[in-house]
């Protein structure tokens, strides 16, 4: 009796320490949750969804993609929270129900439990049950940050049930959209000829070390600064161009700080990079081009990819562009002027002096 009571109470710790090894882990896990509103949504209201990152590891970033029902809700606006002021990307595409969100903070970090954005949006029809679901790979993938490493653990995707105007508890079956993944079903693509003069810098996905900030003091004209050291930062155009079969080139204005190496890479798919040029270090604005020619008729993704050297060192780029290749051609040879022939002038002809005449008698 006394080695089943031992076994008893064997079993028992043994169970305790795995519960209190379960909570441990939780706690110690890092998690982007969905908070919704209590009351029921019914049609025509508005209503917040506030974004909760929850961590006690130090955090600097984080991103919030989501997919959406654009038959049942519409995005109104972002705001992020308090505690990442830095808004690197925020983009709303109500037509297939996306959100591209990420924000951040400069020189600190912060953990536990804080807000990293609130979404207000309108519920527009009824439905049950539709998913708010993250985005899982890709450039369209949910992250937290700290230090330029991803910490995040889990983020559950969440239910939304919309009542429709009467209340009722039952939503009306309405026909719904909702790809299984919009980078695979239905890829958006940018229009082309493509320019960007960075003036709210929401198309680019950026790793922590760019910012966007005025070119000049009290400037209006912003361009993304890279600041790195010891790893190479990207920057990149989230959202792909679809190239035509003629030739193209990108452009972009650059300047340096310091030493350093940058290049611009380009993607058909946004997995495997190519280089197609190396951007020059310099004080002075530069204007750089590079042939697409080898991209012709294809989608197309790009980046910039920046490693700052030793001490103080910056990459500075604006106004980037994608359009037809500029093919600047030598300026075309006169062909030397034909020789005349020489033409000999005729040999001089003697004068024949007239022969006076002489008159006899005189």
């Amino acid at each position: 009796m006394n080695q089943s009571f031992y076994r008893r109470v064997f079993y028992v710790f043994f169970t305790l320490i795995l519960c209190v090894s379960g909570v441990l882990a939780q706690d110690n896990s890092t998690t982007l949750t969905l908070n919704l509103p209590r009351a029921p949504i019914s049609v025509g209201s508005s209503f917040d969804i506030t974004v909760l990152v929850r961590s006690s590891e130090p955090i600097d970033a984080v991103g919030v993609y989501l997919t959406f029902d654009p038959a049942a809700i519409q995005v109104n606006n972002i705001i992020s929270g308090a505690e990442f002021p830095v808004v690197l990307q925020n983009v709303v595409n109500n037509a297939i129900g996306t959100i591209d969100f990420a924000a951040g903070r400069l020189g600190s970090t912060i953990s536990g439990e804080v807000t990293a954005a609130i979404i207000n949006a309108t519920a527009i029809a009824p439905v049950e049950n539709s998913l708010l679901r993250w985005g899982t790979s890709g450039l369209r993938r949910a992250d937290v940050a700290s230090r330029g490493y991803s910490i995040l653990d889990f983020a559950p995707d969440v239910p939304i049930t919309i009542v429709g105007v009467g209340g009722s508890d039952v939503p009306m079956p309405i026909p719904t959209f909702m790809p299984p993944n919009p980078d695979q079903s239905m890829q958006i693509t940018l229009p082309y000829p493509f320019v960007d003069p960075f003036d709210n810098g929401g198309l680019w996905t950026a790793d922590m070390g760019w910012t966007l900030e005025p070119t000049e003091p009290e400037s209006l004209n912003l361009a993304w600064r890279g600041v790195s050291s010891g790893a190479p930062i990207l920057l990149t155009l989230h959202t792909p161009i679809q190239l035509p079969a003629e030739l193209a080139q990108v452009s972009l204005m650059s300047r340096g700080v310091g030493t350093g190496y940058a290049e611009v890479q380009a993607s058909v798919n946004g997995v495997s990079w190519l280089s197609v040029g190396v951007l020059p270090v310099t004080p002075d604005w530069t204007l750089s081009a590079f042939d697409l020619s080898a991209f012709a008729g294809s989608t197309l993704y790009v980046r910039v990819q920046w490693l700052g050297g030793e001490g103080e060192s910056a990459l500075v780029i604006d106004d980037v562009r994608v359009e037809p290749l500029t093919v600047t051609l030598p300026p075309a040879e006169l062909p030397p002027p034909a020789e005349l022939p020489t033409v000999e002038p005729p040999p001089a002809q003697p004068i024949e002096e007239p022969t006076p005449e002489v008159t006899p008698g005189l």
